[in-house]
């Protein structure tokens, strides 16, 4: 019995201190509002998707509605509109990445 305690308390602890640094998510879409992003000290392209699949993390999971409105950066300008796009969304912080 006091086994089944101890064990269960180290369980409860690692799960507690286990924390996401990124989230992730798969997906497929299509690439929409591609524009060229000239702000200060920061340049490439910005893009956002229109899903057509999201599978999130089963560990740690990108909420669908936190990403949906939100734009990918991408510093090699190589994504046009209507283009189709799939991989892993990761999500650090507030910035979106696509791998």
């Amino acid at each position: 019995m006091i086994r089944s305690l101890i064990v269960s308390a180290l369980l409860i602890s690692t799960a507690e201190s286990f924390a996401c640094e990124q989230l992730e998510a798969q997906f497929m879409g299509l690439v929409t509002d591609s524009r060229v992003v000239s702000e200060i000290g920061v340049g490439g392209c910005a893009y956002k998707i229109a899903y057509s699949y999201f599978g999130p993390s089963g560990v740690c999971p990108i909420d669908y509605a936190e990403v949906v409105f939100k734009e990918i950066r991408d510093f090699s300008c190589e994504k046009k509109n209507g283009q189709e796009i799939s991989g892993v969304l990761i999500q650090k912080g507030d910035d979106l990445e696509v791998e």
